[in-house]
């Protein structure tokens, strides 16, 4: 994998999801706005940000499922039927994060593509809302991406305990 040179001071978390992806955005290692996008919505998104440099050009941090095998041991439950439909939404997930990548590569976005990490923030609010100060509504799919965002951005300031923080 070759690493990028990142400038940006504007990150742009991205948890894709079949229905709707949750969005975090960072500037200057502060988490400033959570957002849910349906794929339409998220082209719209980088249209704008292409066309009028909304959100000052960010890098889109995205956690890419194609970068690992699809069923690993947390995954194995159940029957024969369980385990299809675990493989079926695995899949979904996967299609739709080349979806997002090509969609941001398309309009000439910054895409840094990473290996899903075990242990985040969907389901831990009160650990989100303590490291990152956050105030405002979260769900589990924009609270994935405030982790994935923050614990990938480089040298992220006030963001950097979190990972410290986290493995506690």
């Amino acid at each position: 994998m070759v690493r990028k040179k990142i400038n940006s001071k504007y990150f742009v978390g991205i948890d894709p999801d079949v229905k709707k992806s949750g969005l975090a955005f960072y500037n200057n290692g502060n988490l400033v706005e959570l957002k849910n996008l349906d794929l339409m919505e998220f082209y719209y998104l980088c249209e704008n940000i292409a066309e009028h440099g909304e959100y000052n050009n960010p890098t889109f941090i995205i956690e890419d499922g194609n970068l690992i095998s699809g069923l690993y041991n947390r995954n194995k439950k159940g029957n024969a039927a369980v385990q299809h439909k675990i493989s079926e939404y695995i899949g979904a997930n996967k299609q739709r994060a080349t979806d997002l990548i090509q969609i941001a590569e398309s309009f000439g976005i910054k895409v840094i593509a990473k290996k899903p990490r075990k242990g985040n923030w969907s389901d831990k609010k009160e650990m989100f809302e303590r490291v990152t100060g956050w105030k405002g509504r979260s769900n589990s799919e924009t609270r994935s991406a405030a982790f994935f965002a923050a614990s990938s951005i480089p040298g992220a300031g006030p963001v950097s305990a979190i990972v410290k923080v986290f493995r506690q």
